[in-house]
């Protein structure tokens, strides 16, 4: 684990080793300059490492830098989460303090959290869940029709010098009869929370309800979205520095396939929860052939044709929203699948199965102030591993642009083959870290940062194996990769 932030005259960065023979992890902080120099180094490892305390995750906000760590107490039943600020100066942590308590019932719990910050800082939400339930708000592919129970969420909010507003203790996502799902939740710069909610069917073939959520005090508020007969895959919230909600993501045409067929956004009243402005698009198959071989694209003209769907995109997920400066948003997809291949060992009579995860097509779609659907485009890219990264990519902005980041196949930056994109591969001579813009006219241009091919980065570890990518500020980033057991490099990202 490695967590980078930018402070006044460098970088702040937190790395996790791990301990080899008895195990656990030392943790370490040191500063950088502006030109990558190291400024200073702690081990800060006992701050960290208290008898009995998770570590959680570093987290910024408004110019601290504070550690979120919990702790269950078996004799009150009762698990806490603590906060302690980062030292900088003097390579410590100060005092923990609680910040939230949940209690239970049985022999233990175990709560997820989210953090969530406002527009302009002025708030800061940590909302709670039960990692038991079958809902995880980053895995909003799981079908509704499976989830059986209403959500149960806790909320807790802060203002700019993180000070406790309010705890809204285990809140039951029921409504007017109703029992919901939602999809992640938004602060807004005044404390008020907005969630995405799906009510859980009753019968068989009952026709999905999605709704606004709003928490402005203790109770819930319920708007529901016109779909117009239509099935929303993943959407998500998003609140812009002007403090403009939309609610947009990605939708599919027939409830029992689990396919994105198209984009859909809107507006949210603030004051209300109230939609309007209400904007969709299919994804087509001329936005589909990017990237693809000349056999594929025939394939899909024959398809098209016929009257036929190119559902080549079936799992499209949600995984960034991009508010840039000039009042655009940018929504960023990827074509996510899990592959579990079993295969059979006639000479041993045993079977084995593996699991794949699949990191396919980018998809960058941008959206005006009012929530209008301006342009889509896509990214070709392919990435199979038996490990699972959540995602395999990493977005940033600048001067109105999207930037991705990811792992790829040196030729595809230097030459997309008629054979279509080529599949990453770690093989150094093939291989390189690549950045792709895309700008406000929905422009590719694709480049290497690191080509492994050259002699001096042979011995690096490439990211998502054993170095991490992080975001420091909206407008750069701070790539962290290494080489060996100990030597670490950095590379600070300056988006062109």
């Amino acid at each position: 684990m490695e967590e980078a932030f930018s402070i006044d005259d460098g970088y702040l960065v937190i790395r996790r080793h791990v301990i080899r023979g008895p195990g656990g992890f030392n943790y370490y902080m040191e500063t950088l300059d502006k030109d990558l120099n190291r400024t200073s180094f702690h081990d800060i490892s006992k701050y960290v490492n208290e008898e009995e305390y998770d570590v959680e995750q570093f987290f910024a906000y408004n110019n601290k830098f504070y550690l979120l760590s919990s702790r269950i107490k078996e004799d009150v039943k009762t698990m806490y989460f603590y906060i302690q600020e980062v030292d900088i100066e003097n390579g410590k942590l100060l005092e923990r303090r609680v910040i939230y308590g949940q209690s239970y019932e049985g022999r233990s719990l175990a709560l997820r959290h989210v953090i969530k910050r406002s527009p302009n800082r002025k708030r800061l939400l940590l909302y709670f869940y039960e990692s038991v339930s079958e809902y995880n708000p980053f895995r909003e592919w799981v079908k509704f029709s499976k989830r059986k129970d209403p959500d149960v969420i806790s909320f807790a909010s802060f203002d700019e010098n993180l000070e406790s507003i309010k705890i809204i203790d285990k809140k039951e996502m029921s409504i007017s009869g109703s029992d919901y799902k939602v999809s992640g939740a938004e602060i807004s710069d005044d404390g008020n929370i907005y969630m995405v909610g799906f009510r859980i069917p009753q019968e068989k073939d009952e026709k999905q309800s999605a709704n606004i959520i709003t928490l402005f005090d203790e109770d819930l508020q319920l708007n529901e979205i016109n779909n117009q007969g239509i099935v929303f895959q993943h959407v998500r919230l998003t609140i812009s520095r002007n403090n403009t909600i939309l609610c947009a993501g990605y939708y599919y045409e027939d409830i029992k396939k689990d396919g994105g067929q198209g984009i859909i956004s809107m507006k949210v009243d603030p004051q209300t929860g109230a939609t309007s402005n209400y904007s969709s698009k299919l994804i087509g198959t001329e936005l589909l052939k990017i990237g693809k071989s000349e056999r594929k694209k025939k394939k899909l003209d024959k398809r098209e044709d016929k009257g036929k769907d190119n559902k080549q995109h079936e799992s499209l997920t949600l995984r960034y929203t991009i508010d840039h400066a000039d009042g655009t948003t940018s929504l960023v997809g990827e074509n996510f699948q899990i592959e579990v291949v079993t295969n059979y060992n006639a000479s041993t009579g045993n079977w084995t199965t593996r699991t794949y995860y699949v990191y396919k097509d980018l998809f960058v779609t941008r959206l005006d102030s009012e929530g209008k659907i301006l342009h889509t485009t896509k990214v070709p890219r392919y990435f199979k591993s038996s490990i699972n990264y959540d995602n395999g990519f990493f977005a940033c902005t600048r001067d109105n642009n999207v930037y991705l980041i990811f792992n790829d196949h040196r030729e595809n930056a230097i030459d997309m083959s008629e054979k279509g994109v080529r599949a990453y591969t770690r093989k150094w001579k093939r291989s390189s870290l690549s950045i792709v813009k895309v700008d406000d006219q929905a422009n590719r241009n694709r480049s290497i940062l690191i080509d492994y091919k050259q002699k001096k980065f042979k011995k690096y570890r490439q990211q998502n194996f054993n170095s991490d990518f992080s975001s420091i500020g909206s407008e750069k980033g701070l790539f962290i990769t290494y080489y060996g057991r100990k030597q670490f490099g950095y590379m600070l990202i300056h988006p062109k």
